[in-house]
């Protein structure tokens, strides 16, 4: 039975998976995903996000620990699950031989759309999805893109509480991802709950209201961008540039012990606080060689590498 205090789309007690071969996919998941929320999943290959988002979407089975997906026990009712679902699976295929318009139909009826209805939406999704003029074309001879853009659109004419995107734009371009992204921004306006795993750290910063980085399996941290940016060793950057000078700059602020790292053409100096005195010294350091000085927050790309480093996950 439906739940009817159903503040979350999603929440997560527990959650463990173990696969047939003692792989473990997933080890203690306890997440919460509000409603209307866009919520990302971020990890290097095989740290576990696909294994999360099937068990979301009722494919697979948990082997222990509680899943409520829009207030029905992923476990126990999974077909309610089912009809109130979009699913994007990673490395999906559409079915070649159909039409745009008929693959997008037909699985709206398959959701359980009657025929007027299924027709209706299956226009409004290739509308939005920018496919009407595609809609006659089998889709075996589209390009990559436009593929992704016809699982999208088949994912959603059916107006689903909540979409489940497992690596969306893997193998896209940078402008097909872009366009993607702001479909996507749009959907999120509409009040459809978005959980997106990604791998880039770009995406998951635009996008998402708040971001899980998982690996091996577990969930390291969870919360908005900007809060996992304060909770980095090093939540502050400052960056001097230029073409010349910064070698003579790397004593000074060998002197000053902060961590830095040096590039070609800068030096990124990373601080636990925004301390004035060495800001000062930077400052005069900056000016008295003529390179240029930044000072940024640090970015959610610096925290994934601190927590993930360059490791694939176990699972």
């Amino acid at each position: 039975m439906r739940s009817r205090d159903m503040p979350h789309a999603v929440k997560a007690v527990k959650l463990r998976k173990v696969y047939s071969d003692g792989t473990v996919g997933n080890e203690e998941i306890n997440l919460e995903v509000s409603e209307g929320e866009f919520f990302s999943l971020l990890g290097p290959n095989g740290a576990g996000k696909t294994t999360f988002v099937r068990m979301v979407s009722t494919e697979l089975l948990p082997t222990s620990g509680e899943l409520v997906v829009l207030g029905y026990d992923a476990v126990k009712e999974p077909m309610p699950i089912r009809r109130r679902i979009g699913v994007v699976p990673q490395g999906g295929l559409p079915v070649f031989n159909l039409t745009v318009f008929d693959h997008v139909y037909y699985f709206a009826r398959l959701k359980g759309l009657p025929k007027a209805e299924a027709r209706s939406k299956a226009f409004k999704a290739l509308d939005e999805l920018d496919l009407k003029e595609y809609r006659d074309r089998l889709v075996g001879s589209l390009s990559g893109g436009l593929m992704k853009r016809v699982l999208i659109a088949t994912a959603i004419a059916h107006e689903p509480e909540l979409l489940l995107l497992d690596e969306p734009t893997t193998g896209l371009d940078p402008a097909v991802r872009r366009k993607l992204w702001n479909y996507l921004t749009q959907l999120k306006k509409r009040g459809t709950t978005i959980i997106m795993t990604t791998h880039y750290v770009e995406e998951a910063e635009n996008l998402s209201d708040r971001v899980a980085i998982i690996n091996r399996g577990r969930v390291i941290m969870c919360d908005t961008v900007e809060s996992l940016i304060m909770k980095s060793k090093y939540p502050y950057r400052v960056v001097l540039r230029g073409r010349r000078g910064l070698d003579d700059l790397i004593p000074e602020v060998q002197r000053l012990g902060v961590y830095y790292e040096t590039g070609s053409n800068n030096i990124v100096i990373r601080m636990k606080d925004l301390d004035e005195e060495a800001l000062v010294k930077l400052l005069r350091l900056a000016k008295a060689k003529r390179v240029d000085i930044f000072l940024s927050s640090t970015s959610l790309e610096d925290v994934y590498l601190e927590v993930v480093g360059g490791q694939d996950g176990a699972a």
